[in-house]
């Protein structure tokens, strides 16, 4: 009898150490997989950016595309771009209404800090035009830079998206920025190729 138990034991633990064995081979499987998913090029490839409109006595539309690079799968860089246009018709006699069409250029860094919260900073150089309605001969037009710093939290979709909230103060607050206030709230979305 007792030796029926003791080959009970003997195979139970025999079946043990084969599933242990089974469940590494699976997870060694699935870290080789990933490894290999980010030893190609396009797979630390993340594409996105941002969309805002607003229309109404102030119109407002805004366009950024971005596009980034995982050097590390904490460490983000990328390039991005921006179209923005505002009209303000105030539709009185004593304020001149006017059209800004403003494009730009920019590039960032992003870093994972903890619990999902990431440091980043940005430099953006700004080209606008102002047309004022009342005036149709009256046309400005500038640059201006950015030199934005701030915190940003992501929030994970799936394997590769992320949607991001960004809050950001520019450094450099340059005289002919159209920027009303110096800091600035931001909503990404982003996604692997």
């Amino acid at each position: 009898m007792s030796s029926y138990i003791l080959i009970g034991m003997l195979a139970l633990s025999v079946q043990g150490v084969f599933g242990q064995t089974q469940e590494i081979e699976s997870y060694e499987k699935d870290k080789s997989e990933k490894e290999h998913r980010s030893s190609r090029p396009l797979d630390n490839i993340l594409v996105g950016g941002s969309f805002s409109a607003m229309f109404g006595q102030t119109s407002y539309l805004e366009i950024s595309p971005q596009v980034g690079y995982l050097i590390t799968p904490h460490f983000l860089a990328g390039i991005g771009g921006t179209y923005e246009f505002l009209s303000q018709n105030y539709n009185s006699p004593s304020v001149v209404d006017y059209k800004a069409n403003v494009y730009g250029a920019r590039v960032f860094l992003e870093h994972d800090l903890f619990f999902d919260f990431f440091a980043h900073a940005e430099y953006a150089k700004n080209w606008y035009t102002v047309k004022y309605e009342d005036y149709p001969l009256a046309e400005e037009s500038n640059t201006y830079p950015e030199g934005l710093v701030g915190l940003g939290y992501n929030s994970f979709a799936g394997d590769k998206g992320r949607f991001q909230i960004i809050l950001l103060y520019d450094l450099i607050q340059d005289a002919y920025s159209i920027s009303a206030s110096p800091f600035s709230f931001r909503l990404v979305f982003m996604t692997g190729l």
